[in-house]
């Protein structure tokens, strides 16, 4: 988990006066890091987003052709029941001894197991939704967190004074 605010001195108990010039180093370039790390996330959840629109198009058309196939399989059923009516018995479903609008039997019916796998797979649909949209929230969540933490301060000039400090250090010259 990160830590708000200045990171590297705190994190170590190290008052600021009696940081070396190699613990800022380190301090800033946890802080580098954590830009790389706002590039990243940003990517991801581009990438997350895309994946998301692609998932809802695919449950949206499954669930519409779910939904036909479903209202077909009631309707054959009905057909089904229609068929044995007779006039002056009463109707298994409403119970009615007459019968002026019978339903007609449907052609082409999926069967009830083909049915269940259809809503099997548009429920596995969804909860791979539901996933990646969880993922979505989660990095959303932690890219803000890392934008707090580096708010206010130039990726460029950090990069500049590590480099700075590195050569008043080590010697070695960054271009």
């Amino acid at each position: 988990h990160c830590i708000k605010g200045t990171v590297g001195h705190e994190l170590f108990g190290i008052t600021k006066s009696k940081m070396t010039k190699k613990d800022r180093i380190i301090e800033k370039e946890i802080l580098l890091d954590k830009f790389d790390k706002c590039k990243e996330k940003d990517k991801n959840i581009g990438k997350i987003k895309d994946l998301i629109i692609k998932l809802k198009e695919e449950y949206l058309k499954s669930n519409e052709l779910y939904s036909r196939h479903y209202d077909l399989f009631l309707s054959a059923q009905a057909g089904i029941i229609a068929k044995e009516l007779k006039e002056g018995c009463a109707c298994p479903v409403c119970g009615s001894f007459e019968h002026p609008n019978i339903a007609k039997a449907v052609d082409e019916v999926l069967t009830k197991e083909e049915l269940d796998n259809e809503k099997a797979v548009l429920e596995d649909k969804y909860r791979e939704l539901e996933k990646y949209r969880l993922e979505l929230n989660t990095f959303e969540n932690e890219l803000f967190v890392l934008k707090e933490e580096v708010k206010g301060i130039n990726e460029t000039t950090l990069i500049e004074e590590i480099d700075g400090f590195r050569e008043k250090c080590l010697g070695i010259k960054f271009d």
